[in-house]
Parts: structure tokens; sequence; C-alpha cells
């Protein structure tokens, strides 16, 4: 983060920005690269296509900041952004591969067939590592075998830990359609998951 820079508030940065003060918005990218990266590898479960997006995200962004109104955060319009790119490319993607009826969830894995796993802790067992990332690998397999509205609903409340007002501000939903789907996407992995609990 530009040192000077790292106090602001996101409501600071984007008005200076707005104002032609690029580094107020280097340092909202800098801010946000991180999650809108890992939203966005989640959603589309390649690490290439993830830079790329990320990217495209900052640009749009940049792009229609001065048309930003400030009602809701940031971080929601940021998040907004991506994931409609996400989706966007998902949708190309199965339509130049002409997946037809296969599940666009499925990409969550990499093409080369690797998913992402936390880093190894060196003190456990070689069997006690082996089993967990076997675990999280079921997991991620699982998260992205569900539906895209299921799948949008645990990625931004349980991998990002956004609360529900913010996905509903986000996806442009009643909170009270978050909750539920939430409610049902947990359901639905559980019982994918059921040998695992």
């Amino acid at each position: 983060m530009i040192p000077a820079r790292a106090e602001a508030s996101d409501v600071e940065l984007v008005r200076e920005a707005k104002s032609g003060d690029l580094e107020a918005f280097d340092a909202l990218v800098i801010r946000y690269q991180e999650r809108i990266y890992g939203l966005v590898h989640r959603a589309v479960g390649d690490g290439e296509d993830a830079r790329e997006l990320t990217q495209e995200t900052f640009v749009k962004a940049f792009r229609n900041l001065l048309r930003f109104r400030e009602e809701a955060a940031f971080s929601t319009w940021i998040y907004r952004i991506a994931i409609n790119l996400a989706t966007s490319k998902k949708r190309t993607y199965v339509k130049r591969r002409k997946l037809g009826g296969v599940s666009l969830d499925a990409s969550v894995r990499t093409r080369s067939g690797e998913v992402h796993v936390e880093p190894e802790d060196s003190t456990q067992e070689p069997t006690e590592v082996y089993r967990r990332k076997e675990i999280q690998e079921r997991i991620h397999r699982a998260i992205g075998e569900l539906d895209e509205a299921h799948r949008k609903m645990v990625v931004l409340r349980d991998l990002e830990g956004l609360s529900y007002e913010e996905i509903a501000a986000t996806l442009d939903l009643p909170i009270g359609t978050v909750r539920s789907r939430l409610h049902r996407a947990r359901l639905e992995l559980r019982e994918k998951l059921k040998d695992l609990l």
C-alpha cells in the first residue's frame, strides 16, 4: 500500500480518484487486488484467467469511476464488477468449448486438475497433511458442483467473509433471498460432504 494512502478510507480514496488523483486509485487497487483475484479464481478455477479478470475488473472500475454514485460501498461495487466479468467469462468459455449440457460449476478446478489448498504445515505428520489436502479438494469440488447462484453465495459469504447485506448489495438481491439461497447451498454442501462430517 502506498504509505500515505494506507490509512485513508475507501470513500476518501474514491473521491480523490474521481478528482483525477491516480495514486488514490492505485491505492484502491493495492487494497483490493488480492481479494478480487481470490474471488474470480474461485469462480473460474484458472489462475491465468483469474489474473486477466482481476485486471479487467480494475480497468472497468477505473473507466466507470465517475458513474459510481457511492450509494453502496466501493468494495460492494468492485465485487459486483468482478462477479459479472467472471460469470460472463464462464459463459463464453462454455459456449466456445460447446459443452452444452455439462455443468458450468465444474470449472472450480484448474485445467491441470489442481485446486487451491492451504500451504503445508511442516509440523504435521505426512498422512495428516495428505488427509487435509484430500478434504480440501473434496470441499472445493463440492462447491464447484453447486449451481451458479448457490456457489456465489458460498464463495461470497463463507470464503470471502462478506456480510448478508454486502452480498445483497453486490448481487442486487433482497436480503431474504441471500439468506435462503445460502441456507439451501449449505444444506446441499452438507449432503455432498456427509461422509466427511
